[in-house]
């Protein structure tokens, strides 16, 4: 058996069938939740993405079902919305009766447009039923859901979606994005630099039935379920904040990106009584990072069932993941208890790397239940040369008002992979900030790192206004490069 990866960006879902669930929502916090999850598969001009999009909508469905408080009413759109009319009926039926303390969540999953050449107002969603095909950019997309009262909750599952909120971007001057509002919380599947991906595999039974879905929405359906990995403080909710640290840390195939960076919005109840159904939990890395001198990488994870477990490794080439070169790897030529449940423990190791050798690999954990495969849990691992030696450099926003709800983008320019740690210092040289202590870098889309600083302290309140300064640490392999960089000016 062998499950073909392929890439693609990923938009709107296709609208074949409308379906309205509803959920009764709990008196736990006055908020009433509403949803429209909509996905794109059939288009004119792009890629099919069947079934992705699809099994998308159905896969967050499931999950906001499981939510402790509630939902009291989630619309699934799938391959019927083609352009701005379609979509704003859409919300406006879904949104039906929404009042200012009430909280709608949009989810869209569809191919994603963006040219570097044009301001940000003019990145895109491609909406299409199938016979037709239309573009909504982000301006259009904002001005239909400005006119739902309440908190927005934005889940954008498309290539070069941090656009819309001005992130994961080559320069550090793009911009705030148009999503960067009060009224919305936004979370997106990859940098405006990147692509999105889908995977998709046959089912032995019937070859003409395919199965499949986008890596975002795999991994985020996994985290919207009771007992959540990304409750980290165990508190019954799940943040934006955890949510997207979670994500960085569970998802690999691209950066997702946020707004705001740092936020306690609850984008989830979570019902931990609820048993939590994942065959594979917990995958635990030893180290994201792994270099010649140790080529091997040691994992640990709890198999919940008997099935079988295969591990695909996908290396990134020429800035793009290379699943036609991935290898396959079944669980059961590695180890004597492979296909039963219980706590494992493996070790794969790379054959080729020299100290000259550097990159980055996915390492994905796939089951096949039923005759077809299904993605279980991801990890991105950055492949590090000794012998690494070359200049960083930082760029940063001359201005930004954290009040306003602005944040301050920061690039750090480098074409290895490394180790970095961030920190901001204040006019006297002291360290009020760190944005990251010795964090394995990610492809981006271009050759370096792009982070953000909210204006705020380590221990959470606002930093006074003023001029401040970047220090950058990046460790390559053994070698260790430091730079100390002019900073962002910040406004009261």
């Amino acid at each position: 058996m062998r499950m073909r990866l392929q890439k693609r960006a990923l938009f709107l879902l296709p609208l074949f069938f409308c379906i309205l669930i509803a959920a009764h929502s709990r008196a736990e916090e006055p908020s009433v939740r509403r949803a429209l999850l909509i996905g794109c598969d059939h288009f004119l001009t792009q890629a099919s993405t069947e079934p992705a999009a699809a099994r998308n909508v159905a896969m967050l469905s499931e999950s906001l079902l499981t939510d402790a408080q509630g939902y009291e009413r989630i619309l699934l759109k799938s391959d019927s919305v083609a352009d701005a009319d379609g979509l704003r009926a859409a919300v406006q039926e879904a949104f039906a009766g929404v009042g200012d303390g009430d909280v709608s969540l949009i989810y869209i999953a569809t191919h994603g447009l963006y040219s570097f050449e044009n301001p940000l107002e003019q990145c895109a969603l491609v909406l299409s039923d199938g016979v037709r095909e239309n573009r909504v950019t982000a301006l259009a997309l904002k001005e239909i859901l400005d006119a739902v009262p309440g908190k927005k909750v934005l889940i954008l599952d498309a290539c070069h979606s941090g656009a819309f909120v001005g992130k994961g971007m080559p320069y550090p001057d793009a911009g705030p994005g148009v999503f960067a509002d009060p009224d919305y919380r936004v979370l997106c599947s990859a940098g405006g630099s990147e692509d999105s991906w889908y995977w998709h595999s046959e089912d032995d039974g019937d070859p003409n039935v395919r199965h499949g879905a986008s890596y975002f929405a795999t991994v985020l359906s996994h985290l919207l379920r009771p007992s959540s990995p990304a409750d980290v403080n165990r508190d019954g909710r799940v943040t934006l904040s955890e949510m997207l640290s979670c994500l960085r840390r569970d998802y690999a195939a691209s950066t997702p990106q946020a707004y705001p960076e740092n936020d306690d919005f609850v984008l989830y109840f979570d019902g931990a009584s609820q048993a939590d159904e994942s065959v594979i939990r917990s995958l635990q890395l030893d180290s994201n990072v792994i270099t010649s001198a140790d080529p091997s990488v040691r994992f640990t994870f709890a198999q919940t069932v008997p099935s079988d477990v295969y591990y695909e490794i996908v290396y990134r080439r020429d800035n793009a993941w290379d699943f036609a070169g991935a290898q396959m790897i079944a669980d059961r030529d590695t180890a004597a208890d492979a296909g039963t449940p219980g706590m494992k423990r493996r070790e794969l190791t790379l054959a080729g790397l020299d100290e000259t050798s550097f990159g980055y690999l996915m390492l994905l954990v796939i089951t096949k239940p039923e005759g077809h495969a299904e993605l279980q849990a991801s990890a991105l691992i950055s492949v590090q040369s000794s012998l690494a030696s070359e200049e960083i450099e930082c760029l940063t926003d001359r201005a930004f008002t954290p009040g306003i709800g602005q944040e301050a983008s920061i690039l750090i320019l480098h074409s290895k992979p490394c180790s970095l740690s961030v920190a901001i210092l204040d006019p006297e040289g002291k360290a009020i900030r760190y944005l990251g202590f010795s964090e394995p870098s990610r492809p981006q889309g271009f050759d370096g790192t792009s982070i953000v600083w909210d204006g705020k302290k380590t221990d959470g309140p606002p930093a006074d206004p003023g001029r401040y300064t970047v220090r950058v640490t990046a460790l390559f392999g053994r070698t260790v490069k430091t730079l100390v960089a002019e900073g962002p000016q910040l406004l009261p």
